[in-house]
C-alpha cells in the first residue's frame, strides 16, 4: 500500500489539517469523563447546585466542540480518500491506454474492471477507516490508561486484564477473516467475467438456446461470492456481541468492586463513573483499531492488485525503432504503406500467423487482402496500428517504422475501422467527434435523416 502513498501529495495540508481535527476531536472525547467525575464529586455529593450548572454547561460546550471537529474531521478524511481514489482511477485508464493487446490480456478485461472500480473502493474505505479508527486507538487506548490509573489502581489493572481478551479475541478472528477477503477480490474478477461474456456473447448464446447453461453459470459465480461474503459476515456478527459482552462484565465488575471501595472510604462516587467512561472509550477504540487491522490485509491486497497495472512497462516500450536522425521527419509527397518481410506470431502460439509478408499500398489506391477464416486478415490491419509488435521485419508508414512513432501520432495517420461496428452512448456527432474532434456540423448532417 507504500507505493500508492504518492497519491496522498497533492492534498499535503489537507492531511494535516485533517489529523489536527482529529487530535481536538481525542482531546475532547477524554475530557468529558473528567468533568463528568468533577460533576458529581464537587457539585452533586457537595450539595453545590450552581456548581453543576456551571461544570455541566462547559461540558455541554466541549460536546458541542468536540461534535464540530469530528465532523470537519469526517468531512476532511471523506474529501481526500475520494479525491485519491479519482487520481488513481485516472492513472489507471491512462496506464491501460498505454497497454498492447497482450498486455492487456494479461490483466484481462474482467481484472481491470475490477481494479477500477471494487478495488480503489476498497482502498477508499481503508483509508478512512485507518483515519477515523486506527490512528486514534493508540492514543486514546494509552491516554484512557492513564487517566484510569489516576483515578484507580486496582480498577485499572482490571481493565488491563479486559483488554487482553478483547486483543486475543479480535486477532483469533483476524486470522479466520483475511484469507476471506482476499477470496472476495478474486470471486468479484470471476463475476466481472461471466457478466461481460454473457453480455458481449447475447446473440451466440440466444441463437444456440445455451440460455439456461448460461444462467446456470451466472448463478454459480454469484453463489460463490454470497457464501464467502456470508461467511465473512458470520464471524463479524459474533464479534460485536462478543465485545459487548466482555465491555458489560467490565461495566459490573467496576461498579462491583469500586462500590465497596466506596463504601470502605477509598474512592469517590464521580470517580466509578469516569473509569467507566474510560474503560469503555478505551476498549471501543481498542476494538476499533484491531477491527481496522483486519481490513488492512484486504486493502493490501487490493493496493498490490493496482500496483501490478500501474508498475506494469507496456509492451511498446521495448521496442521503439528510431529514424535514421533520431528525429520525426516530415511525410514525403506520396503516402505510403509498406510492409517488408514481416512475419509475426500471438503471444504463446506454436506457429506464426505471417511469415514473410511484403506488399506496399500507394495514396489513392484500394488493396484487398482475400483470404480464408484465421488467414491473417484482420491481423495485418491490427499491425498497421501497432495493436501487436511484429516478429521480425519492418512496416513503415510514411516511410517511417511504426514502432518510431508515438502511439498518439501512429492513430493520427492511419484510421482503423473494425468489422464490428460499435458506437459510443450519445448522437452520432458525438461519436464522430470521438475520431475527430474538430468535425462540423457539416461533416455528419447528411446522417441526421
Amino acid at each position: 500500500m507504500a507505493k500508492l502513498l504518492h497519491f496522498l501529495s497533492p492534498y499535503k495540508k489537507r492531511v494535516a489539517l485533517m489529523l489536527l481535527l482529529l487530535f481536538g476531536q481525542t482531546l475532547g472525547t477524554l475530557y468529558i469523563p473528567t468533568l463528568t467525575a468533577s460533576i458529581v464529586n464537587n457539585g452533586i455529593v457537595a450539595g453545590d447546585l450552581g456548581y453543576v450548572w456551571k461544570t455541566g454547561g462547559f461540558m455541554l460546550l466541549v460536546a458541542l466542540l468536540t461534535a464540530t471537529v469530528s465532523t470537519l474531521g469526517t468531512y476532511m478524511s471523506t474529501y481526500i480518500s475520494t479525491a485519491m481514489g479519482c487520481d488513481i482511477r485516472k492513472s489507471l485508464f491512462r496506464k491501460v491506454q498505454k497497454f498492447s493487446v497482450n498486455d492487456f490480456n494479461q490483466f484481462g478485461a474482467a481484472s481491470l474492471i475490477t481494479r477500477s472500480t471494487s478495488d480503489v473502493t476498497q482502498l477508499q474505505m481503508a483509508f478512512s477507516i485507518i483515519v477515523e479508527m486506527l490512528l486514534p486507538a493508540p492514543f486514546m487506548t494509552v491516554a484512557g490508561l492513564i487517566l484510569a490509573f489516576s483515578k484507580n489502581a486496582s480498577l485499572s489493572f482490571a481493565l488491563l486484564g479486559f483488554m487482553a481478551v478483547i486483543l486475543l479475541l479480535t486477532v483469533l478472528i483476524g486470522k479466520g477473516v483475511i484469507p476471506i477477503f482476499e477470496k472476495m477480490q478474486t470471486s468479484l474478477d470471476t463475476i466481472n467475467r461471466a457478466v461481460r461474456e454473457s453480455i458481449i456473447g447475447v446473440r451466440v448464446i440466444r441463437a444456440f438456446h445455451r440460455t439456461k447453461d448460461d444462467k446456470i453459470r451466472m448463478d454459480k459465480s454469484f453463489q460463490d461470492y454470497a457464501q464467502i461474503a456470508i461467511k465473512a459476515n458470520k464471524i463479524f456478527a459474533a464479534l460485536l456481541p462478543l465485545v459487548m459482552l466482555i465491555m458489560n462484565i467490565c461495566t459490573v465488575c467496576f461498579v462491583w468492586f469500586g462500590g465497596k471501595q466506596v463504601t470502605a472510604g477509598n474512592m469517590e462516587i464521580g470517580d466509578i463513573m469516569a473509569i467507566i467512561e474510560y474503560s469503555m472509550l478505551t476498549l471501543m477504540y481498542l476494538v476499533m483499531g484491531l477491527t481496522a487491522f483486519i481490513f488492512i490485509p484486504r486493502a493490501q491486497t487490493c493496493a498490490n492488485r493496482i500496483s501490478a497495472v500501474l508498475t506494469t512497462t507496456p509492451e511498446f516500450a521495448h521496442s521503439v525503432v528510431k529514424s535514421a536522425s533520431g528525429k520525426n521527419r516530415k511525410s514525403p509527397a506520396h503516402t505510403k504503406i509498406e510492409f517488408k518481410d514481416v512475419s509475426f506470431r500471438y503471444a504463446d502460439a506454436e506457429e506464426a500467423v505471417l511469415h514473410d509478408i511484403d506488399f506496399a499500398v500507394n495514396k489513392g489506391e484500394t488493396t484487398a487482402i482475400i483470404g480464408s477464416t484465421g488467414s491473417g486478415k484482420s491481423t495485418i490491419a491490427s499491425l498497421i496500428m501497432r495493436f501487436f509488435d511484429i516478429e521480425n521485419g519492418s512496416i513503415l508508414v510514411d516511410g517511417k517504422d511504426v514502432r518510431g512513432y508515438s502511439q498518439e501520432e501512429l492513430r493520427e495517420k492511419v484510421g482503423y475501422v473494425p468489422q464490428k461496428a460499435f458506437l459510443f452512448s450519445g448522437t452520432i456527432a458525438d461519436n464522430l467527434r470521438h475520431g475527430k474532434k474538430n468535425a462540423t456540423a457539416v461533416s455528419y448532417t447528411h446522417l441526421r435523416a
